[in-house]
């Protein structure tokens, strides 16, 4: 009954901010003008899902520290849950939109940097996470188009114990990519694949104030002393990235509801190599 509420209040809202309703109530303006602004669609969107992230840290990677005392398999995986919403303008065959989603205040359980022979070094856990995506995109036919996007992300994790590791990342570009869409009926099959270029800045603080115990092997153990910091840390690298997505939108109740899955490998020369797979649902009007 909750979501059901929900998407009655969208549909007000659609059929409220719809800015062909309002402009048609004005006579003086020009016929085509008219015509242009009765065709606009505004569209409000929720959106929630999970996304797995696993991310080499090439500046660790087979390092070996004097208070780990084996190397270090330098790669973080977690999955982080996330949510937020849309607000999208679409006139004739082109559309811009507009997306927030964020995952503060995530509550997951401690993920583990590796040695070499896989067992566990450190702990580390998610801060934060959140992005913001503005994309344009006109279909040329029925079926594909041309699409441009800007991204903006900002990703922070954090030893969860003692100080021992934290890193944050943050990644700004531009994107061209295809979009791709077939109808059967009231049911639309999805699509989009392109590339991105941009800067990303990296930067892992680490604080080795541990050795390791031969009581606990695959436990740090810390000292009060503190030992000696190391950082790896470098500012505006060019980064390049691949994606793509899938999906199907389905009419339910007025509303259109979008599952879909995504893929993007990110890879920043020397200092980071990521895969991210998403699996996304969208509810939204009109579009």
């Amino acid at each position: 009954m909750r979501w059901r509420a929900i998407l009655h209040v969208l549909t007000l809202l659609s059929v409220f901010l719809t800015p062909g309703s309002l402009f048609a109530q004005n006579s003086g303006a020009p016929r085509a003008l008219v015509e242009l602004v009765n065709d606009v669609k505004l569209g409000v969107q929720v959106l929630g899902g999970v996304e797995q992230h696993d991310q080499d840290v090439l500046p660790i990677t087979n390092q070996s520290f004097e208070y780990l005392q084996r190397p270090v398999r330098g790669g973080l995986s977690h999955a982080i849950p996330y949510y937020g919403i849309g607000l999208a303008l679409q006139v004739r065959g082109a559309e811009v939109s507009v997306a927030y989603r964020q995952g503060d205040g995530i509550q997951s359980s401690n993920h583990w940097f590796r040695f070499e022979d896989g067992t566990r070094a450190f702990p580390y856990t998610i801060r934060f996470y959140n992005e913001w995506n503005v994309q344009a995109e006109y279909f040329i036919l029925d079926w594909i188009g041309v699409g441009a996007a800007y991204h903006l992300s900002s990703h922070m994790v954090h030893d969860s114990k003692s100080s021992l590791f934290s890193g944050s990342l943050s990644r700004i570009n531009y994107s061209l990519y295809v979009p791709l869409r077939q109808e059967w009926g009231p049911i639309r099959i999805f699509g989009r694949v392109g590339a991105a270029l941009g800067d990303g800045n990296d930067s892992y603080y680490l604080d080795f104030r541990a050795f390791q115990s031969p009581e606990t092997p695959d436990e740090p153990s810390f000292e009060p002393e503190e030992a000696p910091r190391t950082f790896f840390e470098e500012t505006s690298a060019t980064m390049n990235a691949q994606f793509g997505r899938v999906g199907v939108e389905v009419p339910i109740w007025g509303a259109a509801v979008r599952p879909s899955v995504g893929v993007e490998r990110l890879h920043v020369p020397s200092r980071t190599t990521a895969w991210s797979y998403d699996v996304r649902v969208e509810m939204g009007l009109p579009f």
